[in-house]
């Protein structure tokens, strides 16, 4: 289209730039581009515009000629095209090295032409028009953006911005691993991160628990079609009142405690197994849950909730229901003589911890069998059994106003906790058993004996001591072979009293509620661990969400509030210590500097609460008093 020539007009990285010297022996070509710099460049790295001469200040762009509309209908009567200065002919009457750029850039534009400089074509009426509509749509989106950033750094939002805000939610669920929002705010891209500034903006309230989700549990409750549930070839136990004591308000009872005339404890527990076939599709997704889910906020079930009214003992109006019952034998020195298991029909009378306690001493059932787990657990204390006197508290929560309402309540060290935890691990030591007796693979649950302590932890008194033995407790595993419990003083202990909340549970009822019934165990050895280790993963991640949600929880109690209160020490690590609050069964770690002492007891202040961070400011002042924990 033009000579080569010094001086001359070309396009390189579609930018203008002049020829300074070409050289015949190499055939390089040397540039020179805005501000002066100057560069060595191949033959083909430029396209040739304008032979020149030229400077490259000159290329101001002259006053059009025509419009482009008319150009550009012009061109459309030539099928073959025209070349660039042509082009530049129409516009503007001329093809100067200034024409012929300002053409150029006018058909790199793309609205109304295209092609290169050897062929320009132009664009249809309609192609304009739809390039035109995309350009303003894009104006508009760019526009709405920037205001919507605008918003983000004054803490504000707008019900339209849910677009955006959508993206800003996927991070803070661990959905997805960027967020063109806190790009643009100049933050790191991190679910907290995400977080914080949903609740900074009020798109998010408190009230909005993100840790399932984050974790990939299911948030849906499951659902599935459930048969008849079958009562036959059970054996009728409601001569006996059984006892079903759980926590006031709870909405899952799944044991119960009775005692018969010879002084022989039974564990009723729901009869879950009758309804859940091995590998049927509520089996299959109640492993992958692992767990029932329990949220201060709600609760997730592993299994459908169809299941509750149907299975949950003293449920129904008249107080019956099916039940897999363990009848245990204790010797009046605490052993285990014997267990057996049979489906049953029993008879159910719920109380709340709060109600069981003063009977006690009054109701003689709840007495005599008090009287047997307290010698059961005598005698697993003789054994090495650790009981750790940790604070526990209740939290539960009420969403349902503008204000999430949350009540933590401590939880008191009731006789009748204590004797239904203890009739519960009998009931799985006596699985245990059952199942080695008759050779039935069985998910044993074994602990291996915790460390020596180091220097004095194992004898300080207190939440330090009971923390020093806490942590150094071997994590409990699963095994298909029988070998200690040492945690639970025990010779082979099994989880066996919550099928309806824990899959392992269920796993041990399929199995034993099979010879039970005089049919072979569904699993052999190496299939039953290989569904508990499945189960048992994700029972874990159940566990930690749980321990998520108590803690957000427990934060928002304390944003509501201008909370003080005592806080021990129960351990340290450089400069960061492990503080207790007891009256709150709240622990955190914070920074206490050198020099204080696993011990040290302080006042404590709450000055502020991060909840997207699960993180408090405190302020603590050291104090000369023994802690009353």
């Amino acid at each position: 289209m033009v000579e080569l020539r010094a001086g001359g007009l070309v396009l390189y990285k579609h930018r203008p730039a002049r020829v300074k010297e070409i050289n015949s022996d190499t055939g390089r070509v040397e540039v020179e581009i805005a501000g002066g710099e100057s560069m060595k460049v191949r033959p083909k790295d430029v396209i040739w515009l304008h032979a020149g001469p030229m400077a490259l200040a000159d290329l101001r762009a002259p006053d059009l000629l025509e419009d482009i509309d008319s150009v550009r209908d012009l061109l459309t009567a030539e099928v073959d095209g025209v070349d660039l200065p042509t082009l530049a002919e129409w516009l503007y009457g001329c093809a100067t090295p200034a024409a012929i750029w300002s053409a150029w850039e006018i058909v790199s534009d793309g609205l109304h032409f295209s092609g290169e400089p050897a062929n320009v074509r132009a664009r249809s009426a309609e192609q304009v028009q739809d390039e035109q509509d995309r350009r303003q749509r894009a104006a508009d989106e760019s526009a709405a953006w920037a205001a919507f950033v605008e918003r983000l750094h004054s803490n504000t939002c707008l019900a339209a911005d849910e677009r955006y805000l959508r993206e800003i939610e996927g991070m803070a669920e661990g959905r997805r691993d960027d967020s063109r929002a806190l790009k643009a705010l100049g933050r790191a891209e991190s679910m907290e991160n995400a977080h914080a500034l949903l609740l900074d903006i009020g798109w998010w309230t408190a009230a909005r628990v993100p840790y399932a989700v984050r974790a990939g549990l299911p948030t849906r409750v499951p659902a599935a079609d459930i048969g008849a549930t079958p009562l036959q070839g059970r054996t009728d136990l409601t001569h006996m009142t059984a006892y079903a004591i759980d926590d006031a308000g709870s909405q899952d009872p799944d044991d119960a405690v009775s005692i018969d005339d010879e002084g022989q404890l039974w564990v009723h527990v729901a009869d879950v197994a009758c309804l859940v076939s091995p590998d049927s599709a509520v089996d299959v997704e109640a492993r992958a849950r692992g767990a029932t889910l329990y949220q201060p906020d709600g609760t997730l079930p592993m299994l459908p909730e169809t299941l509750v009214p149907r299975l949950g003992l003293g449920l129904a109006t008249d107080g019956l229901g099916p039940a897999l019952s363990f009848r245990i034998d204790v010797a009046p020195d605490g052993a285990l003589l014997a267990a057996e298991i049979l489906p049953s029909l029993v008879r159910v009378e719920r109380l709340s911890y709060e109600q069981a306690e003063p009977l006690l001493s009054t109701n003689n059932s709840l007495r005599r069998i008090d009287e047997v787990v307290q010698r059961a657990r005598a005698l697993r204390l003789a054994a090495g059994a650790i009981e750790l006197d940790w604070p526990e508290a209740r939290i539960r929560v009420d969403t349902s106003g503008s204000e999430a309402r949350v009540d933590i309540r401590l939880l008191a060290p009731l006789r009748s906790r204590q004797l239904v935890a203890e009739s519960m691990i009998l009931a799985g030591a006596g699985a245990a058993r059952y199942a080695t007796e008759r050779g039935i693979p069985f998910p044993y649950s074994v602990q291996e004996a915790a460390p020596p302590a180091d220097g004095e932890d194992g004898v300080m008194p207190g939440l330090p001591g009971a923390y020093a033995l806490r942590r150094r407790q071997q994590p409990a595993r699963v095994s298909g072979s029988a070998a200690p419990h040492r945690g639970l003083g025990l010779p082979a202990y099994g989880r066996a009293t919550s099928p309806m909340r824990r899959y392992v549970d269920l796993l041990v009822h399929q199995q034993l509620r099979a010879v039970a019934t005089g049919a072979p165990p569904p699993w052999d050895e190496t299939a039953l661990i290989e569904r508990a280790a499945e189960a048992e993963t994700a029972a874990r991640s159940v566990r930690g969400v749980e321990r998520q949600a108590n803690r957000h929880w427990t934060l928002v109690w304390l944003s509501q509030r201008t909370w003080q209160g005592e806080g021990i020490l129960v351990d340290t690590r450089g400069r960061r210590g492990l503080l207790v609050c007891p009256e709150i069964a709240f622990e955190t770690w914070v920074n206490v500097g050198d020099g204080p002492t696993t011990g040290t007891v302080y006042d404590v202040v709450v000055r502020s609460v991060d909840l997207a961070r699960l993180d408090l400011h405190v302020e603590l002042t050291p104090t000369s008093r023994a802690s009353v924990a």
